[in-house]
């Protein structure tokens, strides 16, 4: 599964038509994509439900990183000079020919330590794109309870990996390794918050499932201390989300409304963490934090809060918005 194999066979169909569609497919998986659809969610659909989906992508991007880390496997690109470099970061070939042997067999030792001794490579397993793709459409679907979004699941996740394995990216074993990954968040993320993101709050449940939120946010924040180059902004984002989610009742805004309010409330949201993010860039500068692990964590954590605990609270006073707070609807356990 770590061949170069499928690659080469897929990358034989590249043309001016198929190149651009599979770094399209890809597209969706970025940050700005998944950003969309995390606010989108929060505010046109159920509020509880984004955040949770924040949480959760958060967590799946931390576990990623490290395991690529863990791992150091080298991407195609990087162990065989047959494969085209059709998507992101430029090739760094240090071998001719060092993928795997068979189907089943692992790189060669000699192409692992020398990925290892590299500098400049980023690593291939588990596949991000695939990983973040799985967390959201499953954490999505499962916390909705909304079997339609199963479908979706069914055309995204294969078709990222495809994407991911045509521009010369990743292996067959970083996809499958991916898409276990953010099964398993996702499946967590449903223990913890329960239908309609509601558990924390409801049910026999609540209180475990509340202490495992605090866990979760406290294992985030000593990770971002003992772990060397871990993604400290990410790390803020899922403290952030904790928090929201620990006072969501209060922040909600309303859920029935129309849809031109949802609209209007989304955009809101967005615009306050656009308009965050330059004032906050120039105050870390000012204070002479620019660049620093510290700023990093403090930027992403403010910028949840102001884009989904400012979107929500401007939410509720704007009429056009759909002004007030949730309606509570009798939904039994969470």
């Amino acid at each position: 599964m770590f061949q170069v194999e499928p690659v080469l066979w897929l990358q034989s169909f590249a043309s001016p038509l198929t190149t651009p569609l599979m770094a399209a497919v890809t597209w969706l998986g970025t940050t700005p994509c998944l950003a969309a659809i995390v606010f989108g969610l929060a505010f046109a659909v159920r509020y509880r439900v984004g955040l949770a989906v924040l949480l959760l992508l958060s967590a799946n991007s931390l576990a990623t990183d490290r395991l690529k880390d863990v791992f150091a496997v080298p991407r195609p690109g990087d162990v065989d000079t047959r494969v085209l470099q059709l998507g992101g970061d430029s090739a760094h070939p240090f071998v001719e020919r060092g993928g795997a042997v068979g189907f089943f067999a692992p790189l060669p030792d000699a192409t692992l330590e020398a990925a290892r001794g590299a500098e400049g490579l980023s690593f291939a397993f588990p596949s991000g794109h695939v990983s973040s793709a799985t967390t959201l459409v499953l954490s999505i679907a499962l916390l909705l309870r909304r079997r339609g979004i199963l479908w979706l699941a069914a055309l995204w996740i294969p078709l990222t990996g495809l994407s991911r394995l045509f521009l010369g990216r990743h292996y067959l074993a970083d996809l499958l390794g991916g898409a276990a990954l953010g099964a398993a968040v996702a499946l967590f993320g449903a223990l913890l918050f329960g239908a309609r993101a509601l558990g924390l709050e409801r049910g026999a449940a609540a209180p475990w499932r509340r202490a495992a939120l605090v866990t979760v946010a406290v294992t985030a924040l000593g990770l971002a201390v003992l772990v060397p180059g871990l993604d400290v902004a990410m790390v803020g984002r899922l403290v952030a989300a904790a928090i929201l989610l620990y006072v969501a009742t209060g922040l909600a805004p309303a859920e029935e409304v129309e849809p031109i309010a949802r609209l209007v409330r989304t955009a809101i949201a967005v615009a306050l963490c656009f308009a965050a993010a330059p004032a906050l860039t120039a105050a870390f500068g000012a204070a002479g934090l620019a660049g620093t692990p510290r700023a990093a964590m403090l930027q992403g954590a403010i910028l949840v809060l102001v884009g989904f605990g400012g979107g929500a609270t401007v939410s509720r006073v704007v009429p056009f918005a759909g002004g007030g707070r949730v309606t509570r609807l009798p939904v039994g356990e969470a």
